[in-house]
């Protein structure tokens, strides 16, 4: 079951009183469980039953395997703990004249103290739209809110995940075997663990041979 999830009273978590991102879907934990244990599994059974008679072997588990795997789990760490890009409640988008809808400026202190709306106390930005190097006015933009996420601002590029219950800016696809979304700030760390899995794959070759 997908949806925003949290625990230790909020603490950790995918909602938007989460102190720390943590993806909490029990399908997700599994598989990413389940491609931690396959490395370890792999890295105790090269040391125990391929290593003995081959000097060759031993250097290159040294010198590449054991580094790679390492990386690799470091990488599959940082990409299910890190926010992927999830848009926080009460984002705004940068003002850019061609918005068919006026953007409302930030809240100010007085505003804050004492609870007064930014629609009441504020008027909107609005400015006349701007004109290309032809001299044409460009299309208008339409400002995008997300209905699963309590009309809060949807971003450009941003797509609704199901399994987090957040909206996560260039969400590339949720991986199970990373346990989280893919998206704009951790997508690396999911590059990172496909590369060192695929160089300690393939540095057990010959190791194995």
């Amino acid at each position: 079951m997908g949806g925003r999830r949290d625990c230790h009273n909020g603490r950790w978590g995918t909602t938007f009183r989460a102190l720390r991102w943590r993806s909490m879907d029990s399908c997700g934990l599994a598989c990413m469980s389940l491609s931690a244990g396959i490395h370890l599994f792999a890295l105790c059974t090269i040391a125990n039953r391929f290593l003995s008679h081959s000097i060759a072997g031993i250097v290159l588990f040294i010198v590449a395997y054991i580094p790679s795997t390492v990386m690799a789990l470091w990488s599959l760490y940082m990409a299910w703990s890190t926010d992927p890009g999830a848009v926080p409640m009460g984002a705004r988008p940068l003002y850019h004249p061609s918005y068919e809808q006026p953007i409302l400026p930030p809240p100010s202190t007085e505003d804050l103290e004492s609870g007064r709306s930014v629609e009441n106390s504020e008027t909107p930005l609005s400015l006349p739209p701007t004109t290309d190097a032809e001299g044409s006015v460009p299309p208008s933009r339409v400002i995008h809110r997300c209905r699963k996420c309590n009309d809060n601002y949807k971003p450009p590029r941003s797509h609704h995940d199901s399994v987090t219950g957040r909206c996560i800016v260039k969400m590339d696809h949720f991986c199970p075997w990373v346990g989280n979304a893919i998206g704009a700030l951790n997508h690396k760390f999911f590059i990172l663990f496909v590369l060192y899995t695929f160089i300690s794959c393939t540095a057990t070759i010959p190791i194995v041979i």
